[in-house]
């Protein structure tokens, strides 16, 4: 396939880190969840830091923070590497590279792209982190890393960008360009001031990649998003699995999944939700579990399903969600199994997504503790 100079260094610098041996392997991690934005936040940063910084010994690593037979469910990620032409067998996942071996040697470094606190899972490796790039509220997290930048905007790929664009412009062409452009447009609803999503720092940086690119930056996030709506996974499994984010609360750990379909096309296809629900939450040692879903059907949609097998914490949860101005209503799905541990809501405030309901959550399960 056809690809800019910028892909191919891109792809060979990664076919490189194969064979590469070294002292110290520092690691650019994106989040759990995975997205476009986390993808090519981290691929675009530790290549961007092996061209600006090379140290003899030392490697820069992009990590996609997910097993990778997982990969098959980010359509978005596949469409847009495919018209790239980025290779997605030279990317590196989690259960490809042993992060608890290199910390125990002394060998690992991490960067954090695309979030600011390590998931529970990942929390043991707190000591390797020296530097943080994240868009989301600031958990006040690794405060003694070396690099950190938090800030308030749309999407972390429009922080990478900013950072290319001031020190390597020369490292962006119209393919390594495009890999930042589309999380951004994706993440700001294509830039759409209705949508709330974009500060001036992402249209800036849009602004600058769509002039370096030459793209067409309207008909590339039409095509990607509908890559989110049409080409999906069928199981519910996928669906939850196929963009997620855990965290912990003290002694509880919860679970956000966002998912692209609604619940009643959902329940025409596994009508055992609840049990879906409930496999999935035990799988990853959930205490909770939401599915906020957002779904076009003349016009966007959004609705939310909890999931809690204890009933008290099920019940104060909800009072928090209804008074949080979510325009919660409840949902009653025909052909669906019942199951009070599984609760179903329409949700009429569509500008609440995940980034926006998870710190206030945070600070809700923290006062129970």
């Amino acid at each position: 396939m056809s690809c800019s100079a910028g892909i191919r260094s891109l792809n060979a610098y990664l076919a490189n880190l194969r064979t590469k041996q070294s002292l110290l392997v520092h690691v650019v991690l994106g989040n759990e969840a995975a997205d476009l934005d986390s993808m090519a936040s981290a691929l675009m940063l530790a290549y961007f830091k092996s061209r600006v910084r090379q140290q003899k010994g030392r490697a820069y690593l992009p990590l996609i923070n997910i097993p990778r037979a997982e990969l098959a469910l980010r359509r978005q990620a596949l469409c847009l590497f495919d018209e790239l032409g980025l290779n997605p067998e030279g990317l590196f996942f989690r259960d490809e590279l042993d992060l608890e071996a290199l910390l125990a040697q002394g060998r690992l470094e991490l960067t954090l792209v695309d979030h600011n606190r390590l998931t529970p899972s990942q929390e043991h490796l707190a000591p390797a982190v020296l530097g943080i790039v994240d868009h989301h509220r600031d958990e006040e997290q690794h405060r003694n890393a070396a690099e950190r930048i938090v800030a308030p905007v749309g999407c972390a790929a429009t922080l990478v960008a900013e950072m290319i664009l001031a020190c390597r412009p020369a490292i962006l062409d119209a393919g390594t360009g495009a890999l930042l452009l589309a999380p951004i447009l994706l993440d700001t609803s294509g830039l759409d001031p209705r949508a709330g999503r974009a500060a001036a720092r992402d249209e800036e940086a849009a602004r600058r990649l769509i002039a370096l690119t030459g793209a067409d930056g309207l008909g590339l996030y039409r095509r990607l998003a509908g890559e989110r709506f049409a080409d999906r996974p069928q199981d519910s499994r996928g669906l939850l699995a196929g963009d997620h984010k855990q965290f912990r609360s003290g002694r509880l750990r919860w679970g956000i999944s966002s998912v692209p379909v609604s619940l009643e096309a959902w329940a025409g296809k596994d009508p055992e939700l609840a049990g879906a629900f409930k496999g999935f939450a035990a799988s990853r040692s959930l205490d909770l579990l939401l599915a906020m879903l957002a779904y076009q059907d003349t016009g966007f949609h959004r609705q939310l399903a909890l999931y809690a097998a204890e009933e008290r914490l099920k019940r104060r949860l909800l009072s928090f969600l209804r008074g949080c101005g979510l325009g919660l209503e409840p949902l009653a799905v025909p052909g669906l199994k019942g199951d009070e541990a599984l609760a179903l809501f329409s949700q009429g405030a569509t500008d609440w997504s995940r980034k926006r309901l998870q710190p206030l959550l945070q600070e809700f399960f923290n006062g129970l503790e």
